[in-house]
């Protein structure tokens, strides 16, 4: 358990501005930052990261929190990784290991991940060896990536019920078939890491092209998701950003060899098609992508099958190799030429139109129609209009008959947001700076509230203690935490003696609805003296009232 001071320490000491700017680019607007958000396909900057609140919000998909929710978020790592990578930043080293939910089944990855690297160089993995080395693997990018190899038998269960593992476990995290049979044997194999870079799951390469199949992934397990990860991905998240551009490929050893030529913003999905959910991780770092994949018949066809996943979040363009090729081969035989073949990528439009095999005006018209369907994908009207000029261009047919003939169903999701009640607005205020802060704990008390849905907010504010907005945002429920981040981004303030007037008329009206009660009560019992003097108050606060210019909600 890390000290509260430590995690505080190094928050304060991180300018979320800087940090988040390193992942994005930030723009100024006023006195906060903004940019396309990260976390869902935005088209108009949404995002805002606050400089002198040290928070962020977006106001499309709604995500938001502190400096330490973006690293979770971005890098998909949980709380105990981001106060690590925050406090490196900083010079504040966290010892010791996080205990989340699944840390078990990472630190089993990581334990068979070192069994497989350190087997490779042993005997019995020298086929394994020789197998990488024959692909042109270096020792280099086998250290770098921690390759590793699957031996008829590796004796895992052995190994890792001596260190505390059981069987269950094994099954859990996917090593394992039946009771004991392990799922990769003499294969080389290749560690999957999440976005964070830890381990998560294997992928494993026959060394015997006669073994099927020739290559072999983990299963599902509570920590891998295929549609959610992308091998190479940790390695290339950098990269991809300082080019603003991601090179997809198809193989592991695609990627391999790309990687040590120099290559390093490149990616390959896990044996499964591309997804809309591996364009959106992608978009997380670019808006670009580059499809280069083997130039045959399956691999054409993986291609064009992903430009209408990727195209719903960035631009596409690919890579045409000669015919019987692929990355691996290309770049071994001759890297000059890959640089030549990159610098010739054509638009993903043009791509599908020569390589769909078109006998008649009916194949023709289904080719439009596939391809007005796959530019329908982008949410982008800017985009969506330059491919159809494209398209328009491509096949000598107006723009106005390609709308015509597009039913494009626009799904808009409208966020509404709920307004913001009077208390809820001076309690949000009051966590805006210590001056709000020292108005309401003069001004107010607990008792004024009554909406219990700020029992949270009210235990911070009328506390002794100083209130640091981050950390409060952290405590709350996502509904609140969201309402609060909204407000706090968006503006909405008033000025402070603005504010103390409001109190002051949030006060007398708490007061009256109390005398008011107290005077029905009165009257009920026939106590006609103590009533009148009731009334007497209760005339007294309205005429007060209606001296006070209700700022509070006009502001």
């Amino acid at each position: 358990m890390v000290d509260r001071a430590i995690i505080d320490e190094i928050r304060m000491r991180n300018d979320i501005v800087e940090v988040i700017g390193e992942y994005l680019p930030l723009q100024k607007v006023g006195r906060n930052y903004r940019a396309l958000c990260p976390f869902h396909s935005d088209t108009h900057p949404s995002f805002y990261v606050s400089p002198e609140k040290q928070i962020f919000y977006c106001f499309g998909c709604q995500k938001g929190g502190n400096i330490f929710t973006f690293l979770m978020e971005y890098e998909g790592i949980g709380f105990y990784d981001a106060l690590k990578k925050l406090g490196a930043k900083v010079g504040i080293e966290i010892k010791g290991k996080a205990r989340g939910r699944y840390e078990h089944l990472y630190e089993l990855n990581e334990i068979v991940a070192d069994i497989y690297h350190q087997i490779l160089h042993q005997p019995q993995g020298k086929v394994g060896l020789e197998y990488l080395h024959q692909r042109g693997i270096t020792d280099t990018t086998i250290e770098e990536f921690k390759l590793g190899f699957a031996p008829t038998y590796a004796r895992l269960i052995v190994s890792l019920e001596r260190k505390g593992y059981r069987r269950d476990d094994l099954l859990k995290g996917g090593l394992i078939i039946g009771t004991h049979r392990e799922l990769f044997r003499n294969r080389v194999i290749f560690p999957i890491t999440n976005p964070g870079g830890r381990v998560v799951a294997f992928g494993g390469r026959a060394i015997d092209d006669q073994i099927q199949p020739k290559y072999l992934n983990s299963p599902e397990t509570p920590i891998f998701k295929k549609r959610a990860n992308l091998f190479g991905l940790s390695f290339a998240k950098r990269p991809i950003i300082e080019k603003q551009e991601v090179m997809i490929v198809e193989g592991y050893f695609d990627l391999l060899m790309l990687y040590q030529n120099g290559y390093r913003n490149v990616v390959a999905p896990l044996g499964t098609a591309l997804t809309q959910d591996h364009g959106l991780l992608l978009s997380r770092y670019t808006k670009k992508a580059l499809i280069i994949f083997d130039a045959d018949p399956s691999g054409i066809a993986a291609t064009i099958r992903s430009i209408g996943q990727l195209l719903a979040h960035m631009d596409v363009r690919v890579v045409e190799l000669p015919p019987g090729t692929d990355p691996d081969a290309i770049v071994r035989d001759d890297p000059a030429q890959l640089r030549n073949l990159l610098d010739r990528a054509v638009d993903f439009i043009d791509f599908i139109r020569l390589n769909r095999e078109v006998k008649d005006v009916s194949d023709e018209v289904g080719l439009i129609t596939d391809l007005l369907n796959t530019i329908g994908q982008t949410k982008d009207p800017i985009r969506f209009d330059r491919y159809l000029k494209r398209l328009s261009m491509a096949f000598g047919i107006s723009e106005a008959t390609l709308k015509k003939n597009l039913a494009r169903k626009e799904h808009r999701s409208e966020s509404v947001e709920e307004p913001i009640d009077k208390e809820a607005k001076l309690l949000f205020l009051a966590l805006q700076s210590d001056e709000y802060l020292d108005a309401i704990r003069k001004a107010a008390s607990p008792q004024d509230f009554t909406n219990p849905s700020y029992e949270s907010l009210k235990g911070f504010i009328f506390s002794s203690n100083p209130i640091d907005l981050p950390m409060v945002i952290e405590n709350l429920s996502p509904d609140l935490k969201g309402r609060l981040l909204r407000f706090s981004i968006g503006g909405g303030g008033i000025s402070l003696d603005d504010y103390r007037k409001g109190l002051y008329e949030f006060h007398l009206d708490r007061s009256l609805k109390r005398l008011q009660a107290e005077a029905s009560r009165l009257a009920r019992e026939g106590r006609l003296s103590e009533l009148k003097a009731k009334q007497r108050e209760i005339e007294k606060i309205k005429k007060n009232l209606l001296s006070i210019e209700e700022v509070v909600d006009e502001a």
